[in-house]
């Protein structure tokens, strides 16, 4: 029982109450389980992990390419850090 009595509209409101609540919980704890299931929680953290190990990076140079212009670009930054 109700810690007084309720009326007909009363009624209606707390069973729609509890009703919406309870969809709201299920919905927020199933899109919490697909979101860990699907690997979109390991990938973020992989992700998270990673970018901290670039900004940890000082003094590095990414070379794309392994043509002589890539070729070219190592041998004069060996000559520079000599």
């Amino acid at each position: 029982m109700e810690v007084h009595p309720l009326t007909a509209n009363g009624r209606v409101f707390t069973i729609f109450l509890i009703l919406g609540g309870t969809g709201i919980l299920v919905y927020g704890v199933s899109t919490l389980i697909a979101f860990i299931v699907e690997g979109e929680l390991t990938e973020a953290l992989r992700r998270r992990n990673m970018q901290k190990r670039i900004n940890a990076l000082r003094g590095h140079f990414i070379i794309c390419g392994q043509a002589r212009p890539g070729i070219n670009f190592i041998e004069e930054m060996a000559r520079i850090a000599e």
